[in-house]
């Protein structure tokens, strides 16, 4: 079967910062973006909506949806954003932009062509086990994969 594997970040929404100066970029190829703030305080919050869009574009796939957090470039789990920045990192993939319908199975769902998803991505700064990165910058990227698997 041929056909694109063409995803994009198509938008995004601060639900919720309590920050002083967050810097917020999309890549060129729509794929990823760049979370960046400036000053990392006791119990600093970000709660980010991306919307994730398939265009409906002659040739799309369904294709099943996956991302990944990077720092500097590499892959990072939410167990080593606790460990090595003190960040309790929680995340999720929505049917709806109010954040409150869950994707059933992202090992079954298929995000079609034309439609959208919407991904949470939400972020604490527990300064009781870092101290030594308070009112340090922090920079991730949000990575977002799709992938056509089988006939459509």
């Amino acid at each position: 079967m041929s056909g694109t594997e063409d995803i994009e970040i198509a938008d995004y929404d601060i639900v919720y910062y309590n920050g002083y100066g967050i810097d917020i970029t999309i890549a060129d190829d729509q794929e990823s973006m760049t979370i960046e703030d400036t000053l990392l305080f006791p119990e600093w919050e970000l709660k980010l909506a991306i919307e994730i869009h398939n265009p409906a574009e002659a040739g799309n796939l369904p294709l099943y949806i996956s991302s990944e957090i990077q720092h500097n470039g590499e892959t990072i789990t939410a167990t080593e954003l606790q460990v090595l920045f003190g960040i309790v990192y929680t995340d999720g993939f929505y049917l709806d932009p109010a954040l409150t319908e869950p994707v059933p199975d992202l090992t079954t769902w298929q995000l079609l062509p034309g439609d959208s998803w919407y991904k949470l991505e939400h972020l604490i700064f527990d300064a009781q086990e870092r101290p030594e990165l308070q009112d340090q910058s922090f920079t991730f990227q949000v990575v977002i994969y799709g992938t056509f698997v089988g006939e459509p």
